[in-house]
């Protein structure tokens, strides 16, 4: 009887050391900093200036993240690298224009849309472009794995059967393309378009819109089932309330 007596003590002192442990391993979870993955070489959005990455986004994250009591801690790193980081719980969130998309949406939460997406092309000044159809049978330039790219697929080729395209990595890459004459413009989001034109000499915007919705607006992405999503949903709501956004899109002059 005593033996028994002494197992179940000696049970009851080890769920008791789980119990302890686990919640201790729950509160080291439970921190107040965040680490952010952004991909800094997207002007106006994320981009590095003297050492710091600075930008809209993440002028609009670190609002976000004051209101929830935390303190963003960001880590630069390749687009395409963002999403595995995600996964494997390098970081917590992730703030890098990444667009809502269905495919995406399997595998990661996003928040809702912190902006509409919008398109420009970007061509020479002298090329008679205004809309698709002034090229309808050009070549138009596209960065792969972008949204861009992806619109291109499952409307303009089908639209305008004798518009070819060619797909680079490297913005720049495009740019030289579009000087050379090798692509006819290149499809972007406005706000990119603008900060490109600006540094990019005979180099001019034509502001476009699709006939139908695409998957281009950003937002904020986390791991699949994250409890941040509805406050940060809610903050950011707030946030397009009392204006805050309208203010960071000003002085960073998005147009979206």
């Amino acid at each position: 009887m005593v033996s028994i007596i002494n197992y179940t003590k000696f049970a009851l002192f080890g769920l008791c050391a789980i119990v302890c442990l686990s919640s201790c391993g729950e509160k080291k979870k439970d921190t107040t900093v965040l680490k952010v993955g952004v991909c800094a070489d997207y002007k106006p959005f994320e981009y590095f200036e003297k050492g710091q990455i600075v930008g809209f986004d993440i002028d609009l994250f670190n609002e976000v993240a004051k209101r929830l009591g935390k303190t963003a801690v960001y880590e630069d790193m390749s687009f395409d690298a963002i999403l595995g980081a995600l996964t494997s719980k390098r970081i917590d969130v992730s703030i890098s224009s990444i667009s809502v998309t269905t495919e995406r949406q399997k595998n990661y939460d996003f928040t809702t849309p912190y902006l509409k997406g919008q398109y420009s092309l970007l061509v020479k000044k002298d090329a008679d472009i205004k809309t698709f159809d002034s090229f309808k049978d050009g070549i138009l330039g596209l960065q792969a794995g972008s949204t861009y790219e992806a619109r291109y697929e499952k409307e303009l080729k089908n639209k305008y059967p004798g518009l070819t395209s060619q797909v680079m990595s490297k913005i720049p890459d495009l740019l030289q393309s579009l000087r050379a004459d090798r692509v006819s413009a290149i499809l972007l989001g406005r706000s990119e378009a603008s900060c490109i034109m600006k540094g990019s000499e005979g180099i001019s915007k034509v502001d476009i819109d699709f006939d139908t919705p695409g998957e281009e607006d950003p937002g904020i992405a986390l791991p699949k089932g994250s409890l941040l999503r509805e406050d940060m949903n809610k903050v950011l709501l707030e946030m397009e309330k009392d204006g805050t956004i309208s203010v960071l899109k000003t002085k960073w002059k998005i147009e979206a």
